[in-house]
C-alpha cells in the first residue's frame, strides 16, 4: 500500500470519526480535532474527497459548538467542492447544514435559498430521506419572516408526499388484484375479489374526500383565527410546536436507526477489511479507533432514541439519565418521593426533554461540579427542581430568543411553567411545575 493511499485512508477515517462522534456533545472538541486532522492530511495530498468530507465534518462540529459563522464557512467549502465534482449526496447534506446554521443566525432568507437548492438536488437523485427536514426548516424560516402563507404551503407539502405514497400503495394493491383476476378462473372468486376491490376503492374515495374536506376546513379555519384575537392565534401556534415536537421524536428514532444500521455496519466492514490484511502499526491504530467509534455510535444511538413512556415512568427515566451522566468530577444527585405517576405520553416526553436540556446546559455552560435534581409530588402538583452550583446568569436573558425561552414556550404547551432563580457566580435553580389531573 503506497504512502499516498495510506494518507487518503487516514483522512477518510478521521473525517468519519468526526462526523459519527458529534452526537455526543461532550465529544465536540474531539470531533473538531479529528476533522482538522482530516483536513490537514487532505490538503497535504490534495485529495478532493478528503477536502469535501473534512470540511463537511468541520461544519457539523462548529454547528454543534454554536459557532455558526465557522460552520457556514466550512459547509460552503464542502458544498462548492461537492458541486464541482458532482457528489450530490454530500452536496445535499452540506446545503442542509447551511440551512440549519443560517436559521440559528436568524438569516432566514439565506436558509430559504439553500433549502430550496437542496430540495432541487434531492429531487434530481430522488433522495426522499432528507426532504422532511428541508420542508420543515423552510416553513420555519418563512414563519419567522412573517410569511405565514408560504410557511403553510411548505408545511402542507409533507402531507402531499404522504398522500402520494398512500395513492401509490393503493395502486399497487389494485394491480395485485388484477393479476389475481387473470390467474383465477373461478367465477365466484372473481366476483368476491371484485367486490373487495370495489369496497377498498370506496374506502379510498371516502378517505380522500375526508382529507380534502379537512384541508379545506383547515384553510378556512386559519383565515378565521387570523381575524380573531391574539389568544386564538397563540393556541394555533401551540399546535405547530406540538407538530415540531412529534417530528423531533420521529427524527430521533430515525437517526438512531441509521446510526446503528448504517454507519455502524460500514465501520464493521472497514474493521473486517483491516483485520484481513497484513497488520501494520497504522492499521492496528485504525482498528483501535474504529472499535472506540463503534462503542460511541451505540451509545449515541441509545441516547437519542426517544424514551418509551408507555413502559418507563418519567421519574425512572430522569433518574437513569442522571446516573448515566454522573462522573467523579460532576456529581448529579437525584431524589424522588414518587412511586407511581400516570402522565400522558406527550406530557412525559416534554418534561423529560426539558429536564434533560437544563441538566446538559448546566454541564456544558455553567461549569457546575454538583447538580441536585428533585422529583416531588405534592398538593396535586408535580415539581421538578434542578439546582446547580455553576456560574449562574442574568435572568434578563429569559426575555430573549434562546434555548430557555424555547423551553418556557414548549412547557406552556402542556400547561406547565418554568421558574428560574439565578445570579452571576451564584448558581441557578430551575423549577418546573405541572398540575396533575385528578
Amino acid at each position: 500500500m503506497s504512502g499516498l493511499h495510506d494518507d487518503g485512508f487516514q483522512s477518510f477515517v478521521y473525517a468519519l470519526l468526526a462526523v459519527t462522534s458529534l452526537k455526543v456533545e461532550e465529544e465536540t472538541e474531539e470531533a473538531l480535532r479529528n476533522a482538522n486532522k482530516a483536513l490537514e492530511i487532505a490538503e497535504e495530498i490534495q485529495s478532493f474527497q478528503g477536502l469535501i468530507l473534512s470540511n463537511y465534518a468541520l461544519g457539523e462540529a462548529y454547528n454543534f459548538k454554536h459557532n455558526f459563522k465557522e460552520a457556514i464557512h466550512h459547509f460552503e467549502v464542502a458544498a462548492d467542492l461537492a458541486e464541482k465534482y458532482r457528489l450530490l449526496n454530500i452536496l445535499i447534506s452540506s446545503q442542509a447544514g447551511l440551512v440549519q446554521s443560517y436559521i440559528n443566525t436568524d438569516d432566514y432568507q439565506s436558509a430559504i435559498r439553500y433549502g430550496k437548492l437542496a430540495l432541487n438536488n434531492a429531487e434530481r437523485i430522488e433522495n426522499n430521506e432528507i426532504k422532511f427536514n428541508l420542508y420543515k426548516n423552510i416553513a420555519l424560516s418563512y414563519a419567522h419572516l412573517g410569511r405565514h402563507d408560504s410557511a403553510y404551503y411548505y408545511s402542507t407539502i409533507a402531507l402531499d408526499e404522504y398522500l402520494y405514497k398512500v395513492n401509490e400503495d393503493n395502486q399497487r394493491i389494485i394491480q395485485e388484484y388484477l393479476v389475481k383476476y387473470e390467474t383465477e378462473k373461478k367465477e365466484n372468486l372473481i366476483l368476491k375479489q371484485d367486490r373487495d376491490l370495489r369496497q377498498k376503492q370506496n374506502w379510498i374515495l371516502l378517505l380522500s374526500s375526508v382529507i380534502i374536506l379537512g384541508l379545506i376546513g383547515f384553510v378556512f379555519y386559519r383565515k378565521y383565527i387570523h381575524l380573531k384575537t391574539l389568544k386564538l392565534k397563540e393556541e394555533k401556534e401551540k399546535e405547530v410546536l406540538l407538530s415540531i415536537d412529534l417530528g423531533e421524536r420521529k427524527e430521533r428514532k430515525r437517526l438512531s436507526r441509521e446510526l446503528h444500521d448504517g454507519v455502524a455496519s460500514q465501520l464493521t466492514a472497514v474493521k473486517l477489511l483491516l483485520e484481513s490484511g497484513n497488520p501494520t502499526r497504522q492499521s492496528q491504530k485504525a482498528l483501535e479507533v474504529i472499535k472506540e467509534v463503534q462503542k460511541e455510535i451505540r451509545d449515541v444511538a441509545y441516547s437519542i432514541l426517544p424514551v418509551d413512556f408507555e413502559r418507563v415512568p418519567l421519574h425512572q427515566a430522569i433518574r437513569k439519565f442522571c446516573y448515566q451522566i454522573s462522573i467523579p468530577e460532576l456529581k448529579v444527585h437525584f431524589f424522588s418521593n414518587v412511586e407511581e405517576l400516570e402522565l400522558e405520553k406527550t406530557t412525559a416526553h416534554s418534561l423529560y426533554r426539558a429536564a434533560q436540556e437544563i441538566i446538559q446546559n448546566a454541564i456544558k455552560h455553567a461549569q457546575a461540579n454538583s447538580i441536585h435534581v428533585q422529583f416531588i409530588e405534592k398538593s396535586g402538583e408535580l415539581e421538578i427542581s434542578i439546582e446547580d452550583n455553576g456560574l449562574g446568569f442574568d435572568t434578563e436573558i429569559l426575555n430573549q430568543e434562546n434555548t430557555l425561552r424555547f423551553l418556557i414556550d414548549r412547557l406552556s404547551l402542556i400547561d406547565a411553567r418554568l421558574e428560574v432563580e439565578s445570579f452571576p457566580n451564584q448558581g441557578a435553580v430551575f423549577n418546573i411545575t405541572k398540575k396533575l389531573s385528578k
